[in-house]
């Protein structure tokens, strides 16, 4: 909600970001342990891990201006919003090809918000090093938690 102030709790317990790597685990996926996120980076880490949010607009309902956010972000996740943005949308669209194989990589690129399928080629190329193509469909990559958040 654009505008708004939110009003954080503290004790959010010990967690912090860790991306997949050889454990298989989902990039927006926080583990229990390392020092604690603040409240507003907590908040804003949810944000955008459950669906397109604009990084100022974000950042005016925590209260921040957009660099004090990107500033936290990285001091604490070690990665601005953005990406964070950029790889929560991406995961969504392998849960979407991990759920559905048959979908065409356009049809895929449609349901992840992408304008086109070149774009979603792009980003995927940019965030993983390879094509979506060149890392195959099904199973490669584990789905979120929750991979029904944007459906």
């Amino acid at each position: 909600m654009p505008g708004v102030r939110r009003d954080f709790d503290v004790g959010m317990g010990e967690e912090t970001f860790e991306c997949r790597g050889g454990s298989g685990e989902s990039c927006t996926t926080l583990r229990t342990h390392g020092p604690a996120l603040a409240a507003p980076v907590r908040y804003a880490w949810d944000r955008l891990s459950a669906g397109p949010v604009r990084v100022d607009a974000l950042a005016g309902e925590i209260g921040w201006s957009r660099q004090h956010l990107n500033a936290r972000f990285r001091e604490q996740i070690g990665l601005n919003p953005r990406t964070v943005g950029r790889i929560a949308r991406l995961n969504h669209v392998l849960a979407l090809v991990n759920r559905v194989p048959s979908l065409s990589w356009a049809a895929v690129a449609h349901s992840g918000g992408y304008s086109d399928q070149a774009h979603l080629i792009r980003e995927f190329r940019a965030l993983t090093g390879c094509g979506p193509t060149e890392a195959g469909k099904p199973g490669l990559f584990v789905p979120p938690r929750e991979s029904n958040v944007w459906a």
